[in-house]
C-alpha cells in the first residue's frame, strides 16, 4: 500500500512540475530596468524587444531544453550580403575600389560606410552613399562597417537610431592596379533587427535569466498581461 501512495505522488508530482512549467513559460516577461522584453506564446514562438539603446526587435520559435529555453529567430542573416567584380586597370601602381550602396537614389544618402581591407580600416572616414576610392597595396579581404542616418525630427528616444552592421567579408585577391567593383545588397529590416541562433535562457525561479554581452538581466512574468491575446497580429513574421 505504502508503495502505491508513494508512485500516486510521484505522478501527481510530475503532472504537477510539467502544468505549471508550461504555465510559467508562457507569459510576457521584462527585465526591471525596462531593457528587454520577452513574450512567448504556446504555439512555440516568441517576440523579443530591446529598449536600452537603438531598438531592436526578434520574432521566431523558442523551445525548452531542461533548465534553459533556447531562442531561434526567424531571419538568421546577420551580416549585409555583397558581391564584387574585378577587372583589369589601368595603373601599375594603384587599385581603384568602386562601392555602389543597392537602394533607390533618394533613399542611398541614408547610409554611410567605412571599409575594412585586409583587416585595417581603410579611412577614418565615413562616405555616404556610394563612393570611390584608390588603394596603394594588394586586396586580400574586404568588408564594410554600414550605418543608417538616425531618424530626425519626431523621434522616439530609443527608436531614433540604429545599431552598426558590418558586411560579409568577400576574399578578392586583387592585385595592385586592378579595378574592384562592389555592390552592398542593403537590408533595411537588419538595422534593429536581432538574430538568436539557439540562444541559451536560464530558467530561474519564477523569472527567466537574460545574457546580453556581459551582463546578465532577470526577466520576470508580468502578471498582467494576457499572453493568449495575441496582441500583435503580426508577432511571427
Amino acid at each position: 500500500m505504502k508503495k502505491i501512495v508513494i508512485a500516486i505522488l510521484c505522478i501527481a508530482s510530475m503532472y504537477i512540475l510539467h502544468g505549471c512549467s508550461h504555465e510559467f513559460l508562457v507569459g510576457k516577461y521584462v527585465a526591471k530596468s525596462g531593457v528587454h522584453e520577452l513574450r512567448f506564446y504556446p504555439d512555440s514562438t516568441f517576440r523579443y524587444e530591446y529598449y536600452g539603446g537603438c531598438y531592436k526587435e526578434a520574432t521566431g520559435y523558442w523551445r525548452r531544453d531542461g533548465k534553459q529555453l533556447c531562442l531561434r529567430s526567424l531571419g538568421q542573416i546577420d551580416k549585409v550580403p555583397i558581391i564584387y567584380q574585378k577587372h583589369a586597370g589601368n595603373s601599375s601602381d594603384t587599385s581603384v575600389i568602386n562601392i555602389a550602396i543597392n537602394m533607390p537614389d533618394e533613399e542611398i544618402g541614408n547610409y554611410s560606410s567605412l571599409p575594412v581591407l585586409n583587416l585595417r580600416y581603410a579611412t577614418t572616414l565615413r562616405s555616404r552613399g556610394s563612393f570611390s576610392f584608390k588603394y596603394v597595396k594588394r586586396v586580400d579581404s574586404l568588408a564594410l562597417i554600414l550605418e543608417k542616418v538616425p531618424f530626425s525630427g519626431d523621434g522616439y528616444g530609443w527608436k531614433a537610431c540604429f545599431n552598426k552592421l558590418r558586411s560579409e567579408t568577400i576574399y578578392p585577391d586583387l592585385s595592385v592596379g586592378d579595378t574592384l567593383s562592389v555592390q552592398v545588397n542593403i537590408i533595411d529590416s537588419l538595422f534593429s533587427y536581432q538574430v538568436f541562433k539557439d540562444k541559451p535562457i536560464k530558467i530561474g525561479h519564477k523569472s527567466l535569466v537574460f545574457k546580453d554581452g556581459k551582463k546578465r538581466y532577470r526577466l520576470r512574468l508580468d502578471n498582467n498581461s494576457d499572453i493568449e491575446l495575441k496582441d500583435e497580429e503580426s508577432y511571427a513574421h
